[in-house]
């Protein structure tokens, strides 16, 4: 099971979160611009340039989707920006992947959280 870079960054902020001696944490860059377009429509604006005419982007659909790795910060850290205590989870069974040096860990990684009002959360990563 391969598992994505974005639910690597999210569940690497929730592990480091646990970390007592651990003041802060968050990721160190992102390289995601928070969005992105599947189609440039390259093509047909080269083609009005080519023609000396000009044209409406209005009419053209870009197909804009969320890139995964603001996504999932985003909803981590709601729950995270607001925790006050780590509390203990524990995930056992169910599917196992690869982890170097490590041998086989869960496929899930769970962490949960306690805000200042006595709020309890559970994020979980895949």
């Amino acid at each position: 099971m391969a598992r994505s870079t974005a639910h690597l960054r999210g569940e690497y902020v929730m592990r480091m979160s646990g970390v007592p001696s651990m003041l802060y944490v968050g990721m160190h860059r992102s390289p995601a611009r928070g969005s992105q377009r599947r189609s440039s429509h390259y093509i047909d604006v080269q083609n009005a340039y080519n023609q000396g005419t000009t044209i409406n982007t209005l009419t053209l659909n870009f197909g804009f989707f969320i890139e995964a790795q603001p996504l999932a910060w985003r909803c981590s850290n709601g729950v995270l920006r607001n925790a006050t205590q780590v509390d203990s989870t524990a995930v056992t069974g169910g599917a196992t992947v690869p982890a170097t040096g490590l041998g086989q860990i869960p496929a899930l990684y769970a962490q949960a959280y306690t805000s200042a009002t006595g709020q309890h959360s559970v994020v979980i990563t895949k």
